[in-house]
């Protein structure tokens, strides 16, 4: 998923940084005795002093440069693989069937667009390159105090290996505490994220129920879950970020005791003493950092596993094989939600060139009619058969026959022209305005401003009918065999829903359609669809 190449350059930027690091506490030793030796002898010979000064200062500069360059490429790679991932995200999402995006909530979907890939690039371009370059520094350090330490039995050595040892004792068993209350926290994040872009999604239906105190007090509860995850999780973070510090806070005074003890035995030089001190402080931090990044890293690991999970879910099937048909047979159809049978042994023929016309009560199965037709749904039994030559086609293999008009009236926060772009592909200014005044709309398009180039926000500057009168332009741009309406006009006057009509019809296509309107169109047939559960 990420590409490997981009965390080795890091770990070797990394690694190459933390041994060039490493070299100015060792050179410190040698400069710091140099200059005592010279403050204490008769000697003005400096030139082994000046060498250990530009060579401190060579390896300064070169430090400075390969963080420069470690910071260049982080975020180079950073951009690069946080557009690729919410690239796949995006276009993964837009080939999932209906069931298998009806498993997440809005608020995954966004927590998984924001918080997850940022997860997922952290462990990979900074925690797992830190790792390599803390473990670096760690075994440099230690190599060069095993130098550095003169004493007999290398007590500064075996100190420190021991804290090594019981620092991935101590790793091994918080990966596996942390992981889970990772998990917790994102799925209570998503919770809290759903219900705030809902509610700004229905500030009119909360203003209108005046359901302000009762959508604040389930926010809140939301909230206040998510807030109990986090604590725990956190308690178990900061009580391991606080044992580490403790832990390794003694053993450095324990180090610095020792140390002070050698140089009164005449062991170790003033130099020495501060290189080993220094170097210390290189063992020191990588312990003390080892608990965030293990947090890191199983964070990463956590959203890793919800971005593939929604990867790997069930695509649409899309392999449509034909692109006109004869009819559409239903045969003995079946379709139950739980055990509830919403259509039961439903059969019909309908012939190329019908108008018809589903009728029923509201709740009754008219859109999940379209829904089974469309493939958006499976039947529990029976099958829905589109007919050529005498020949039988399933549902999938006839998605491109058809032009589909949903109950939601919802643009695309983009241009008049854009959305168009979008669902059709059509960027013929012709076509585009034939089926604006086809759909009645073209005139009031072009009294704006910005005519067809109109930015759309969340639907605002247009009226719903103007909004449903655009949708309907696009299905005729579409041009498909077969039009699908599930409540076409139910945000049109009745002039414009006849002048629609008529242009509708006049297009000599099938048309399947749902209305709680009483139209009376030429030639219709009517169906009812009626409770299956009486």
């Amino acid at each position: 998923m990420i590409k490997k190449r981009y965390s080795i350059i890091l770990i070797i930027v990394g690694v190459s940084l933390s041994l060039l690091v490493l070299v100015v506490p060792f050179l410190t030793k040698y400069l710091i005795d140099e200059a005592i030796n010279l403050s204490s002898s008769d000697t003005s010979n400096y030139d082994k002093l000046i060498q250990y000064i530009i060579l401190i200062t060579i390896f300064t500069l070169l430090s400075i440069s390969f963080k420069i360059l470690e910071n260049i490429l982080y975020s180079k790679f950073y951009l690069k693989l946080e557009m690729d991932l919410k690239n796949r995200l995006f276009e993964s999402m837009s080939y999932k069937s209906i069931i298998a995006l009806s498993n997440y909530k809005i608020g995954d979907i966004e927590v998984l667009y924001e918080q997850d890939i940022r997860n997922i690039l952290r462990s990979s371009l900074s925690t797992i390159p830190a790792f390599f370059k803390q473990m670096t520094r760690a075994i440099a350090s230690l190599s060069l105090l095993f130098i550095l330490d003169e004493t007999k039995y290398k007590l500064m050595m075996i100190i420190l290996i021991s804290i090594g040892i019981m620092a991935l004792i101590f790793a091994r068993i918080y990966s596996k505490i942390i992981k889970p209350h990772h998990k917790k926290v994102l799925e209570a994040d998503s919770l809290t994220s759903s219900l705030f872009i809902e509610s700004y999604n229905q500030h009119k239906r909360i203003i209108s129920y005046e359901a302000y105190d009762r959508i604040n007090e389930y926010y809140y509860k939301l909230n206040l879950d998510a807030k109990i995850e986090k604590t725990k999780r956190n308690r178990i973070l900061y009580t391991a970020n606080s044992f580490i510090f403790a832990f390794i806070t003694l053993i450095y005074s324990m180090c610095l005791i020792l140390g002070a003890y050698f140089i009164a035995k005449g062991i170790y030089t003033y130099g020495a003493l501060i290189a080993i001190v220094q170097l210390i402080n290189n063992i020191e931090a990588p312990f003390i950092n080892l608990s965030g990044l293990i947090n890191h890293y199983n964070l990463g690991k956590t959203s890793k596993e919800r971005y593939l999970k929604l990867i790997n879910e069930e695509n649409i099937n899309n392999s449509c094989e034909i692109n006109d048909f004869d009819s559409i047979v239903f045969d003995n159809l079946s379709f139950k939600y739980d055990d509830r049978y919403i259509i039961k042994d439903f059969n019909l023929e309908i012939k190329k060139g019908d108008i018809l016309k589903i009728g029923g009560e509201s709740g009754i199965g008219k859109t999940t009619l379209l829904s089974l037709i469309l493939g958006y749904l499976e039947p529990n039994s029976g099958d829905i058969s589109f007919v050529k030559d005498n020949k039988k086609y399933d549902t999938y293999k006839s998605r491109g026959l058809f032009g589909y008009l949903s109950q939601d009236n919802i643009l695309f926060s983009a241009t008049i022209l854009d959305n168009i772009y979008i669902l059709t592909g059509i960027k013929d200014i012709n076509k585009i305005n034939n089926a604006l005044k086809l759909a009645n709309i073209y005139d009031e398009i072009y009294q704006m401003k910005d005519g067809i180039n109109t930015k759309l926000s969340n639907n605002q500057g247009l009226s719903l009918g103007q909004i449903q009168r655009i949708l309907i332009a696009i299905l005729i741009l579409y041009d498909k065999p077969i039009l699908l309406l599930d409540e076409f006009s139910s945000s049109l006057d009745k002039d414009n829903e006849n002048i629609i009509i008529n242009n509708l019809l006049s297009l000599n296509k099938t048309i399947i359609y749902i209305t709680h309107r009483n139209n009376i169109i030429s030639n219709q047939r009517v169906i009812e669809i009626k409770n299956e559960n009486n």
